[in-house]
């Protein structure tokens, strides 16, 4: 994926279902959102905790962002509101007190970074004691501004504060730390910061957002509206919608081990989306009639795998053990049924489509 994409091309290719180019945006943010969750709970494992449910809750979500710009805000009012619906619970929970710092991660934490599994319990604990003693407004820039290689502009502009402001809750902070512990925190806080590993654990913990994917993907193109796309973010639109319009025949053909099904369908999705980005990189402008084109070879490609393939399914599912099929559901019901989806679809890509058209002429200069 092209480096130059834009923090908005990435997030329309993550709304594609692009876990590549969410991975970027994850990368982007792991330092603030890390440090808002270590802030209030002093506590490494539980702060990645809760910073990757943070991560995986807005990649599940993002289609409700109406304004990408507010990306930022959107992230960190998931992440704070994760925080405190923890505290919450913790206040509640006697036993955990009584548990080692280290066993605060549950199993679906990401690994820490090598950096941090060599610091001490000791340190870990010293370290806990010394943010716990600095008031709540200064903890977050403490951590970030050590996290982020004491960088006071990055600090500010990853909490939308003033230079000033940063630099002054920054001051506060470092005289409330004790001498003795203030070059233990940033050194510990300077090694803790999130690394690749953060990164890569994510992104392996996102799931899989096949039903929503191919609407996601007109959602992309749509949110362009005339202006060009770049190469990477149609690549991510057209792939999330052609691949998830028929990511629901992929398990299905595997637990009745019907492997050619599989084989020729991913086939045909690929030669479908080869197909499609070839012309839309050729002619943009003529990128909604591509995509209408494409959700008619997709629902062409549904049925005709329904009806060739749909007795043989039901009949291997039959017999696998522990396997309920849906066997109340006929072949005319399925073949209703993804009808109705891609006529939808059809109908959202024309109407886009028509207000695109509408923009375009909108943009046009007037003779008078």
């Amino acid at each position: 994926m092209q480096d130059t994409m834009t923090e908005i091309e990435l997030l329309r290719a993550s709304l594609a279902g692009s876990k590549d180019a969410f991975g970027r945006i994850v990368e982007r943010y792991q330092p603030l959102i890390c440090a808002i969750a270590y802030s209030a709970t002093g506590d490494f494992g539980r702060s990645r905790q809760l910073a990757q449910e943070t991560f995986i809750r807005a990649y599940k979500s993002l289609a409700q962002l109406r304004d990408l710009e507010k990306f930022r805000a959107y992230l960190c009012r998931i992440a704070r509101n994760l925080v405190d619906k923890s505290i919450r619970q913790q206040r509640f929970d006697v036993i955990r007190d009584a548990h080692p710092l280290e066993d605060a991660a549950s199993g679906k934490s990401p690994e820490p970074d090598p950096s941090e599994i060599a610091i001490s319990k000791e340190h870990q604990a010293l370290v806990r004691q010394a943010i716990e003693g600095i008031p709540e407004q200064c903890r977050e820039p403490i951590v970030l501004y050590y996290r982020r290689r004491r960088s006071i502009a990055q600090v500010a502009a990853d909490l939308e504060l003033s230079y000033d402001a940063v630099k002054q809750r920054l001051l506060q902070g470092r005289k409330l730390l004790k001498a003795e512990t203030a070059s233990l925190v940033e050194d510990v806080l300077t090694k803790t910061a999130p690394g690749k590993p953060f990164t890569v654990a994510v992104v392996a913990a996102l799931p899989a957002l096949a039903p929503q994917t191919a609407a996601a993907g007109i959602a992309a193109l749509a949110a362009t509206g005339p202006t060009p796309l770049s190469k990477g973010a149609i690549y991510g639109a057209f792939a999330g919608g052609i691949f998830g319009g028929v990511a629901w025949i992929l398990p299905t053909s595997f637990m009745a081990k019907d492997w050619p099904a599989a084989a020729i369908t991913l086939a045909a999705a690929a030669l479908i989306f080869l197909a499609s980005t070839t012309l839309c990189l050729r002619d943009q402008g003529k990128r909604w009639r591509i995509l209408v084109w494409a959700m008619i070879a997709l629902c062409a490609l549904n049925l005709a795998v329904v009806n060739i393939r749909w007795n043989l399914w039901k009949k291997a599912l039959k017999q696998a053990p522990g396997f309920t099929p849906p066997t109340s559901l006929s072949r005319w019901t399925i073949n209703l049924a993804i009808a109705a989806i891609m006529a939808v679809l059809l109908l959202i890509t024309l109407r886009l489509n028509s207000r695109q058209r509408k923009q375009t002429a909108e943009m046009r200069p007037q003779s008078f």
